[in-house]
């Protein structure tokens, strides 16, 4: 490993823990989180998704044209609006939103997240982890 990978791993790992201690004292009324772990990658044309954790999907892409949100829960791309009709203990119940912006990618976590707002600049090809704590190292 480079040092700027390591100075980067580091930084983003300090930043990490001060977001997440932040936005989890800001969910002290909350029922208790499941876990979720999604790895979100800017493509050339959009944006993928993996989850790695707590999620009926295993990889989700779209393309961001014109800086649309898309809505993603549970069980794959969803509406903000739409009523879940079907619940599995197996999985998180989590709902976030994911837009491309021009400085790169801004999340809202509306169901199941100690966060509500988490944004980032991702250079194409880049990587960035996060579950129901906030944006976390990838492994």
């Amino acid at each position: 490993m480079d040092l700027n990978k390591l100075i980067f791993s580091i930084t983003v790992f300090v930043f990490s823990l001060g977001v997440s201690s932040t936005l989890m004292a800001q969910d002290s009324q909350s029922t208790e989180l499941k876990d979720f772990k999604l790895v979100i990658e800017k493509t050339e044309d959009g944006i993928k998704l993996q989850c790695k954790k707590g999620a009926a999907w295993k990889e989700l892409s779209y393309r961001t044209c014109d800086f649309k949100e898309q809505a993603i829960d549970e069980f794959g791309m969803t509406s903000v609006n739409k009523k879940t009709l079907k619940s599995d203990s197996k999985l998180a119940d989590f709902l976030i939103t994911i837009k491309q912006t021009d400085r790169g990618i801004s999340l809202k976590g509306i169901k199941g997240t100690a966060w509500t707002d988490l944004s980032f600049s991702l250079s194409d090809k880049g990587t960035q982890s996060i579950d129901q704590n906030g944006m976390t190292l990838l492994n």
